[in-house]
């Protein structure tokens, strides 16, 4: 399993857990079991999240792009970045993610996308039928490599 995917599962885990756990002590000693039940509520959709997600992962519904960051622009009056990534076979492509994920030009990148439902063998062949699949919603993660230095790439 991929760190960047396991980091995701855990911290999705981990965060119903402990607004199930947060909420019961507080609804124990002020007997407001309103927020009982909406911090029940959190932790049952945090699991359920979590459980789609480790399906994702354990039945591989993911693929890998791995490239280098050439420009990162962001989009003005909107929560999305425009990052161009040179792709190892030396082709560009541009993915839409969110301001928040730190990508800087010049490192190399593993992206984690889900793939779409009803996505074939090739995910170029998807994109092309829906340029918008590129969006930061099927975006799982990403993991910065280290840089290839020219000593490591030749035999």
């Amino acid at each position: 399993m991929p760190k960047p995917l396991f980091s995701k599962l855990v911290a999705t885990y981990a965060t119903g857990f402990f607004c199930l756990l947060l909420g019961s002590i507080f609804a124990y000693s002020t007997q407001d079991w309103l927020f009982f039940f909406m911090s029940l509520i959190l932790f049952t959709c945090c699991m359920g999240k979590g459980f789609l997600l480790q399906r994702v992962i354990r039945n591989r519904r993911y693929y890998i792009v791995t490239g280098i960051c050439q420009q990162v622009s962001h989009v003005m009056f909107q929560r999305i970045s425009k990052v161009t990534l040179l792709l190892e076979d030396m082709s560009i492509e541009v993915y839409h993610l969110d301001k928040s994920i730190p990508l800087h030009p010049g490192h190399r990148y593993q992206l984690y996308f889900k793939k779409p439902s009803g996505m074939s063998a090739s995910p170029k062949d998807a994109f092309q039928r829906n340029p918008y699949a590129r969006y930061t919603q099927e975006f799982l993660g990403y993991e910065e490599l280290p840089r290839i230095t020219k000593q490591e790439s030749l035999p």
